[in-house]
């Protein structure tokens, strides 16, 4: 997800501040969803649904301070 995430912040179509704060929303609720797992194959959906909503955060970061 960090290299589709940079393609799309740097065609200027979603500004940084969007695009990661959409991205944190996401992760907020993939993370509530955690406390609804029953077994072992979805903490295991839900981990890596997790981790594909904290991708974009470090290339996010990163243009949202470089670009100031």
């Amino acid at each position: 997800m960090q290299i589709p995430s940079n393609l799309i912040m740097s065609s200027k179509k979603v500004r940084p501040s969007v695009w990661m704060s959409s991205w944190m929303l996401a992760w907020a609720a993939v993370s509530a969803c955690t406390g609804a797992v029953e077994n072992y194959n979805h903490l295991v959906i839900v981990r890596v649904l997790l981790g594909i909503c904290e991708a974009p955060f470090y290339p996010g970061g990163e243009t949202a301070l470089l670009s100031c």
